[in-house]
């Protein structure tokens, strides 16, 4: 007999949740975040700034930005000023930009000399960091940092942004205001 009880994963979710911040089972619960992550710094943005982010699934059908089959590395866009966020969770001792993109051009070449694929230096121009210094239910303000993509272009290897960003490039802009930095960064963009 079929149980006739509708199950959710919403609920599941949250205890999932719960579960690995008891736990503090930090490689799990960055994977686990990483996509809540981006619907938290968009919010957040949005609230806090003079933008207004759309992820890539809140742009109309046939939007020209979304014809871009390998995807570049931006998760969000303006719609004023056009600023293009990148968006990552990084709750370990590093700031990693290196993914995996098999089906791509990106994948040869200077941009996957390690196996993985780093970011070319134009595909967005801000990245912002949520980088929590502890595991707990609640989200702060000072977990942001936001990275502008010209402190993240690797001199050793031009064209192309570095795989492991240095720790006194993000700390030192874990330290300004993120609401700041990317109002700063819109007025120069425009």
């Amino acid at each position: 007999m079929k149980n006739e009880k509708k199950l959710s994963w919403e609920g599941y979710a949250a205890q999932a949740h719960r579960e690995l911040v008891e736990t503090k089972n930090s490689r799990e619960i960055g994977k686990f975040r990483a996509i809540a992550s981006e619907f938290l710094q968009q919010d957040w943005i949005n609230e806090n700034t003079g933008l207004d982010l759309r992820r890539r699934s809140e742009l109309p059908e046939g939007h020209a930005l979304l014809e871009d089959h390998n995807e570049s590395g931006w998760d969000m866009i303006c719609l004023l000023t056009s600023l293009r966020v990148q968006s990552k969770y990084r709750g370990g001792n590093t700031i990693h930009l290196e993914q995996t993109r098999r089906n791509s051009n990106k994948n040869h070449g200077k941009a996957s000399t390690s196996g993985h694929v780093v970011y070319s230096d134009d595909e967005f121009d801000v990245l912002v960091v949520t980088r929590p210094s502890e595991i707990v239910m609640e989200f702060r303000e000072d977990e942001l940092i936001v990275l502008p993509v010209e402190v993240l272009k690797d001199p050793n290897n031009p064209g192309y942004l570095y795989r492991n960003v240095p720790k006194k490039i993000w700390s030192a802009w874990q330290k300004k205001d993120p609401a700041s930095v990317l109002n700063d960064l819109c007025r120069t963009e425009r």
